[in-house]
């Protein structure tokens, strides 16, 4: 995918995107943005335009994210987080209390996702699906009482690792999330509910998520699994 600049721009990418960003500057935090639009009609590239539209002035720390990349993984939590400790300057990702405060939230994350995911393995289902999960939570409620720690362990760390990500004066954390529509229904869904339940809770936490995905695509799997 080529890059596109203001002076190759011919589909209005970069007003669009710099309208954007002043929708987040008057945006109450956490926010999450839905970007809707069909396969191939450019989700992609307008993501690399606000990118871009968002770097010169400094106001917010970008992360970029491709969650059908990591599919195979069990819990999207854990890559998710990494990007994010991934994307902090070096200086900062260097210091003791940061490698500290990324390992705590990485770990919760694996916690969370290496007991829902245990607790399905032994009941003998075989692979793991989100009706498998949904059902382990539901007939465990020791489940439920163990999650409790890691859960606000993974919550107080995000936030912390987001402080960090903004430390300079930026205004918040702006996570990219992109082609949500490529991933199986259940991974999709699955991650919108981690983030949802595990990220982006609690009044002032400065991070903006912004969802790009087809609308009809996640609506199906929403409702093929709240019918």
């Amino acid at each position: 995918m080529s890059t596109v600049t203001r002076e190759s721009d011919c589909l209005g990418h970069w007003p669009l995107a710099e309208s954007m960003i002043r929708t987040f500057d008057a945006s109450p935090l956490p926010t999450n943005v839905l970007l809707f639009g069909a396969w191939g009609s450019g989700k992609s590239t307008f993501l690399d335009v606000l990118n871009q539209a968002m770097e010169p002035g400094g106001r917010y720390h970008v992360v970029r994210f491709n969650p059908w990349e990591y599919e195979s993984s069990s819990n999207l939590l854990f890559p998710l987080l990494r990007a994010v400790h991934n994307s902090l300057p070096a200086p900062i990702r260097r210091k003791k209390e940061v490698s500290l405060i990324a390992r705590s939230c990485l770990r919760a994350a694996l916690d969370i996702g290496v007991r829902i995911t245990s607790s399905v393995l032994s009941a003998g289902t075989g692979a793991v699906k989100l009706k498998d999960i949904e059902s382990a939570i539901e007939n465990e409620e020791t489940l439920l009482d163990d999650l409790s720690d890691p859960v606000e362990e993974c919550k107080n760390n995000f936030r912390a690792l987001a402080g960090q990500a903004i430390k300079g004066g930026k205004r918040a954390l702006v996570i990219l999330l992109d082609d949500l529509d490529r991933c199986l229904p259940e991974t999709a869904i699955a991650l919108i509910e981690s983030v949802k339940l595990y990220l982006s809770t609690g009044s002032g936490l400065p991070v903006i998520f912004v969802w790009a995905m087809d609308k009809d695509v996640v609506s199906r799997s929403l409702a093929a699994k709240y019918a």
